[in-house]
């Protein structure tokens, strides 16, 4: 009996502990119709904030004219979005206004709607549009409004109660003896107080995964490569320039892959049950290169590689020879064939030497040579213009300093 009692006790303890972990991450919010205006994710409009403005927006919804003063009952109600970083909307109600709200009067007046639970990405804003007409439902757009990104998981399911302020004013022209009554929606101050109480979303459960991306031996960060996570548009991330490319609200296993210049140069898989940091170690290495004439070597050529055709927003990276005719190009990617070009000026301007490798067939420690015979006879040289380079791929040996020579 003690043990069935002690069973029972456990379990209600349980009952009533996971209910306040599931709401730890949840944050409940009014949101208020603001007079004030942001930008986010591209949309221009009203802020839908957790604060009031202080100063009065108004838009006319309808306006009579009549012998007597005519009051017409007017219908308020809600569109409710989600809009992504790259300026997509798609829509959480069903494509009709809800939480409709009527009433001929002066004053605030409320609906209620059923959020329906909505993933959402961090980077992700709410957009509420409100409509009004003297008909139900109204579909006649009077304002929009935004919040800022949620940096939320999801859009919870819970029941909004939306205020809307209807402004009514009467007037009689004595001269044609007739009464005009207009009515306008109302926002922006505590007075004119139109919101929007529980909206609730939830922060991302997880962890920071901290990815530094790094060569293959593990010594220089790289900048400017793209990776991305669990193959998802809203998780791609550039390297900054220390190689960091970081994440949060990240558990479980989680795809991972770098490229650089358009080269996959890792590509794993992390385990994250912990704040998780990482070194991805890629497929990036050294290329020595040598240029030569016929037996002798060439000084103060440039070599540049490029990822695909010899054009600039094609280049990796470039050097230019030394005293001995040697060039080290770091952290060039191993994976795809890569277009070597060797010019006899620095600025470009005259091509001696242009072949295309595939690196990936070359292997870690790969070797190779180029042969450049282009253009020699518009070289000024003492030299005969037979030029060849010598290319070998290999991690640094950074227990040494200067180039290893190969001959």
């Amino acid at each position: 009996m003690k043990k069935i009692v002690s069973t029972i006790t456990i379990l209600l303890l349980i009952s009533l502990f996971f209910p306040l972990i599931l709401e730890v991450n949840a944050t409940t919010e009014t949101r208020y119709m603001r007079s004030d205006q942001q930008t986010v994710n591209g949309l221009a409009a009203y802020k839908l904030s957790t604060s009031q403005s202080s100063s009065l927006s108004s838009v006319t919804i309808n306006g009579y004219v009549g012998l007597t003063a005519v009051y017409v009952v007017q219908y308020l109600g809600i569109r409710v979005w989600k809009r992504n970083s790259n300026q997509v909307e798609t829509e959480i109600t069903s494509g009709t206004a809800v939480a409709i709200a009527s009433s001929s009067a002066n004053g605030l007046i409320n609906a209620i709607w059923a959020c329906i639970q909505t993933v959402l990405a961090p980077s992700d804003s709410i957009v509420v549009r409100v409509y009004a007409d003297d008909f139900s439902p109204p579909t006649t757009l009077r304002r929009t409004f935004t919040t800022e990104q949620l940096g939320a998981s999801q859009l919870d399911s819970v029941t909004w109660t939306v205020y809307y302020y209807l402004g009514r004013t009467s007037s009689y022209n004595s001269k044609t003896g007739l009464w005009k009554v207009t009515y306008n929606f109302e926002h922006g101050s505590t007075t004119y107080n139109s919101r929007i109480e529980n909206f609730q979303w939830t922060a991302p459960v997880g962890y920071e995964l901290n990815l530094r991306v790094m060569d293959w031996d593990l010594v220089d960060p790289t900048q400017n490569a793209i990776v991305t996570m669990n193959n998802g548009s809203n998780n791609v991330k550039t390297s900054d320039n220390n190689g960091w490319a970081n994440y949060t609200g990240v558990s479980g296993n989680v795809t991972v892959s770098v490229k650089y210049y358009g080269v996959t140069v890792n590509a794993t898989t992390i385990s994250v049950s912990v704040d998780t940091t990482q070194n991805l170690k890629c497929r990036l290495y050294d290329i020595v290169v040598r240029v030569n004439e016929t037996r002798a070597y060439l000084v103060g050529a440039n070599v540049t590689v490029y990822n695909a055709t010899s054009v600039g927003e094609n280049k990796i990276k470039s050097g230019i020879t030394n005293a001995t005719g040697y060039v080290r190009l770091t952290n060039l990617p191993n994976g795809t064939a890569l277009t070597f070009t060797v010019y006899g000026k620095s600025d470009y301007s005259l091509v001696i030497g242009n072949t295309t490798k595939d690196v990936n067939s070359l292997g870690d420690e790969g070797y190779t040579s180029i042969t450049c015979n282009q253009n020699y006879l518009s070289v000024e040289s003492s030299f005969l213009i037979l030029v060849f380079g010598i290319i070998i791929l290999t991690p640094r040996k950074k227990e040494k300093k200067g180039v290893r020579i190969y001959d």
